[in-house]
């Protein structure tokens, strides 16, 4: 036998729970300099309490936090960079999980 609630308090409840499970993600973000190769990973510029301002090794591509007022996050994360666009692009959370390795 179950129990299941009823009512707006139990829809609360619900989505509270929703948010204390674990969640593993599917896809992880590349962002890659075309001048020197130089990669960075979304879930490496998210594991800090807040977004780390970073270069790639020939200093044309630089990222760094974008302060996002009306969000649930403190910062957006911003892509500059000089000359060539950077590469954009996901891959698989297990090939994330095996290039940091």
């Amino acid at each position: 036998m179950s129990f299941r609630g009823i009512g707006f308090g139990d829809m609360l409840n619900a989505a509270a729970q929703a948010e204390i499970e674990a969640w593993t993600p599917n896809h992880s973000t590349v962002i890659e300099c075309e001048s020197c190769e130089t990669k960075f990973y979304y879930h490496d510029l998210i594991k800090e309490d807040k977004v780390p301002t970073v270069l790639c090794e020939c200093e044309s591509l630089k990222i760094r936090p974008i302060p996002a007022s009306a969000a649930k996050y403190e910062d957006f994360i911003g892509v500059e960079w000089d000359g060539e666009y950077p590469k954009i692009y996901e891959i698989s959370y297990e090939e994330y999980l095996k290039n940091k390795q």
